[in-house]
């Protein structure tokens, strides 16, 4: 179950895989460790984490997209939150 404060990381993270998509892999690193270490500091777990990329994944996706372009961002998103969990790990 989430903790009391997952939420409180939803919107800067979808904020930042929204700028992750918009800007590709160049700004992913520096961003999605910033999410990593905000997590930390909250004592997110890894599946925290991953309760609110899922949210924020969602919230992104356009059912009106091709499912390539969906595909292509749920791969995208996953090299993000590779990237985030780092901290975590």
């Amino acid at each position: 179950m989430d903790t009391p404060s997952t939420s409180s990381l939803d919107e800067p993270y979808r904020v930042a895989l929204r700028a992750f998509f918009d800007q590709g892999l160049a700004a992913s690193l520096q961003v999605a460790r910033a999410i990593g270490e905000a997590a930390v500091s909250l004592k997110f777990e890894t599946l925290d984490l991953a309760r609110t990329h899922e949210r924020a994944l969602t919230a992104l996706l356009d059912p009106a997209d091709s499912q390539n372009a969906r595909e292509s961002l749920t791969q995208s998103a996953a090299d993000f939150f590779a990237d985030a969990t780092v901290a975590i790990e």
